[in-house]
């Protein structure tokens, strides 16, 4: 609809006597200077010093948010706790993807003298650089490694990117499933994952942090509740909860997250892995945001399509406001896909067709009201006139 078009659909609603249609100039994306967060995220604001307003409300309340972390000391206390517990020959199950950080916490484990069984999910797009990783180095240790799938990957990544823009939401529901009900058929209580301290922020705290709730007993229940609704109503492609229904799975199996009683940084996760002359090696068919993962790019590229801007913008911004990356090296990750071809050829597969975000409000149409009409009215009529696609101009 061009904008003489559009000043004619305005008068035929019969509120205006007079239309003029001009275009707004668009502000070129920025980037907080602080943590790289760009403003094209949901709810994010740069003020005049450049630095958003998470990095504002971090100065604030980062001392309190901090308080959810631990030290090594506390997981291996806790580790050894719950290894006691233990109803088979594993105190713990690994999520193993083969990437850095997964390999850097396997060894951890190991010198923390654990039995560690490890538990690979192959979603279909496993680089096969990391699935070599996996083998090489836990053949190696002598540790006992468990890759699996789920047949209905390629509907769960297309319901996945339907509901949430990202391939990630069905991956890691896929993940978690089995590999719950993995750990209670060999009898381990405690599920080890290698979740990022920026993506603990948003997965486990966002809800706590907006509302200020630092009790953190509370937290802990509110976890452990959580996670069971999650187990049973997140519901993807022959993922429909039923195994957990009965909520006593989740006595037998606990959840720990390593980054939470470790606050090592990304480059010394690499120069550990350098240090030990490791047979892991940097996968170069993955994308920026991954060492693992061929179909990560694919869910990158939507959420930017669908939504305007990454999917990893917030978990890497708080990598960065927490001091597990450097602001530089976070802008680098978010720098796009790295093989456009293959998210194209993925989506054929998937048969997702990416739906194409409403342009941004850039036009401003001057109105002539008549006599007991609203903009408020004139909004709400043009909502039900105009054609999909079509964005509502500033009035």
């Amino acid at each position: 609809m061009n904008q003489d078009e559009l000043s004619d659909l305005i008068v035929s609603t019969r509120l205006v006597s007079q239309a003029r249609i001009a275009a707004l100039a668009q502000p070129a994306m920025r980037r907080c200077a602080r943590c790289g967060i760009s403003d094209a995220a949901l709810g994010i604001e740069l003020d005049g010093e450049g630095i958003c307003n998470e990095c504002r409300r971090f100065d604030r309340s980062g001392d309190l948010l901090a308080g959810y972390f631990r030290d090594e000391q506390a997981l291996q206390t806790l580790l050894a706790g719950r290894a006691a517990l233990r109803r088979g020959d594993y105190d713990c199950l690994l999520l193993y993807s083969g990437g850095k950080d997964s390999t850097y916490v396997l060894y951890k484990l190991i010198d923390m003298g654990l039995r560690v069984l490890t538990f690979t999910f192959d979603n279909g797009f496993i680089s096969r650089q990391a699935l070599d990783n996996i083998r090489a180095i836990t053949t190696e240790l002598g540790v006992e490694a468990i890759i699996a799938g789920h047949a209905e990957m390629r509907q769960v990544f297309h319901e996945s990117l339907s509901r949430f823009s990202t391939v990630c939401k069905g991956c890691f529901k896929a993940l978690l499933d089995l590999s719950l009900v993995l750990a209670d058929q060999r009898g381990i209580g405690t599920i080890v994952t290698g979740l990022s301290r920026g993506q603990i922020v948003e997965e486990r705290l966002k809800y706590f942090y907006e509302r200020q709730q630092w009790d953190q007993a509370r937290i802990e229940a509110e976890l452990a509740q959580g996670r069971q609704v999650y187990h049973t109503m997140e519901r993807f492609a022959g993922l429909d909860g039923k195994p957990f229904e009965d909520g006593a799975i989740f006595e037998r199996v606990s959840l720990v997250d390593y980054f939470r009683y470790s606050a090592v940084t990304k480059a010394d996760i690499f120069a550990e892995l350098r240090r030990r002359n490791l047979r892991w090696t940097q996968p170069t068919d993955t994308g920026f945001c991954s060492s693992n993962c061929l179909i990560n790019d694919v869910g990158v590229s939507v959420h930017l399509e669908e939504r305007g801007y990454s999917n990893y913008e917030v978990p890497t911004s708080w990598e960065v406001r927490l001091g597990h990356l450097e602001r530089g090296a976070a802008v680098e990750e978010l720098a796009g896909v790295s093989d456009p071809g293959r998210v194209d050829k993925i989506l054929r597969h998937l048969k997702y067709v990416p739906r194409r975000r409403p342009a941004q409000p850039g036009l401003i149409a001057y109105c002539v009201l008549r006599e007991g009409a609203s903009l408020a009215l004139l909004e709400r009529t043009l909502a039900r006139q105009l054609p999909a696609g079509v964005a509502m101009p500033r009035l």
